[in-house]
């Protein structure tokens, strides 16, 4: 097999691992407390279901141990794909034999379970994919990008809504589903994932991991770009966290807010594509200028909410707007994903790429998450429409104030930002 028959076999195979899990968390952590809601759940059991996504964002705490240990017949990273796979095609086919909406408490338990394996399994993906990126120079952000778009926005969201909806499919029947998927897939990827072997020694104790973490805490470049994705998106969350309760709020159609993502699916994956191929030059150095961009997508969701709100924009006008200000989200959130994704694979440490990237993940992650929740509250004791204009105005300072230092960051040679400097020593 040719180099580049090679390359497209792991890009389809990268796609596919996204696809399937991107599927199932979304099932889990978007779709099925929409149906809890159906089922007459109270406030204080949605929070306490909510909790079941957090293994998810503190993945990183298991990063060490996929770096660290691994089956040597298997290869570092199918070490802990396959396994992981195969275990949530179990769990799934045993939910698909109950009533699970009916038994929160069983829900609970094997949701937060799926959701730690995800994250594991997560890890593992992410190194692949980083090695990939190092390796062939490909784009693994893009790659992660169109599965997760695939998995999450259709097949995890409208195309169960759809056939839930027309009583074509029940949620026991898709967990069914999912979990042949899962035994198939996983199959297939021990037939055909193949590991190139390392070139970089790695990390040979959990010692040798433990220093990496302290190594994060006085990298310099480290702590000044996790402060920085750490507080990227929590000035306008503001908005991003209520934007949909808000439509519905004003009775726009849920099932139309709902098809949105599905409808603007072909878009968000050309946006990677065309980026990839000809805008790649503007890598990292100009992200700063991206985040203005930013401004004006908000703005215009924030003038959708005016004109529905005060002006009572309503019929096909009303969901125009909607679309308009959903897209132009969109196009930026995915180009913004791309460029961070590839730089911060370009920057992992050598050894323990899986470590590095996932720290960074889940310190994006939990700020979203944590500025989320401070937003929605802040909503009920607060005029909105100042606390979306008092983010809006944040951001623009925020953009002033930080996008030389991005492309600062850019600038610093790359040995600067390994974790470890003794970690080709070991």
């Amino acid at each position: 097999m040719s180099g580049r028959e090679n390359k497209n076999k792991m890009n389809y195979l990268l796609i596919l691992l996204y696809i399937y899990q991107s599927t199932i968390l979304s099932l889990f952590t978007i779709i099925i407390p929409i149906l809890l809601a159906e089922k007459g759940y109270t406030f204080e059991q949605q929070g306490m279901y909510s909790l079941i996504s957090y293994p998810f964002y503190f993945k990183f705490l298991f990063a060490p141990i996929i770096d660290l240990y691994q089956f040597q017949f298997l290869g570092k990273r199918k070490s802990y794909i396959l396994p992981i796979n195969l275990i949530l095609s179990v769990i799934l086919l045993y939910l698909s034999r109950m009533d699970i909406l009916t038994n929160y408490h069983i829900l609970w338990i094997f949701g937060f379970i799926l959701c730690l394996f995800l994250g594991i399994q997560d890890i593992a993906i992410d190194g692949l994919a980083t090695d990939l990126c190092k390796q062939e120079g490909e784009s693994a952000a893009l790659l992660q990008n169109i599965g997760f778009t695939i998995g999450n926005s259709f097949l995890g969201n409208f195309l169960f809504i759809a056939l839930y909806s027309n009583q074509i499919c029940s949620l026991e029947t898709f967990f069914m589903l999912l979990s042949i998927v899962g035994l198939i897939l996983t199959i297939f990827l021990y037939v055909k994932l193949l590991e190139k072997e390392e070139q970089e020694k790695r990390a040979t104790t959990f010692q040798d991991l433990l220093s990496v973490f302290k190594s994060f805490f006085k990298n310099e470049n480290m702590i000044t770009y996790s402060l920085l994705i750490f507080f990227e998106r929590t000035a306008l969350s503001s908005l991003d966290a209520t934007f949909r309760l808000k439509l519905v709020q004003f009775n726009i159609n849920k099932t139309y807010i709902s098809f949105i993502d599905t409808i603007i699916l072909p878009l968000k994956i050309a946006t990677g594509l065309i980026y990839h191929q000809y805008f790649y030059k503007f890598d990292f150095k100009y992200y700063g200028n991206i985040q203005y961009l930013r401004l004006i997508s908000t703005f215009f969701a924030i003038l959708t909410l005016l004109l529905i709100d005060k002006f009572e924009l309503e019929g096909p006008f009303s969901y125009i707007a909607i679309f308009f200000s959903n897209m132009c989200w969109w196009v930026l959130f995915n180009i913004t994903y791309i460029v961070r994704g590839n730089f911060q694979m370009k920057i992992t440490t050598p050894g323990v790429e899986a470590t590095t990237l996932t720290i960074l993940n889940s310190i994006s992650q939990l700020g979203v998450k944590l500025a989320f929740s401070v937003n929605l509250i802040m909503a009920n004791y607060v005029n909105y429409y100042w606390l979306l204009c008092a983010g809006w105005i944040i951001h623009l300072l925020y953009c002033f104030r930080y996008s030389e230092t991005y492309r600062n960051l850019y600038m610093q040679p790359i040995q600067k930002w390994y974790l470890n400097k003794q970690i080709k020593q070991i």
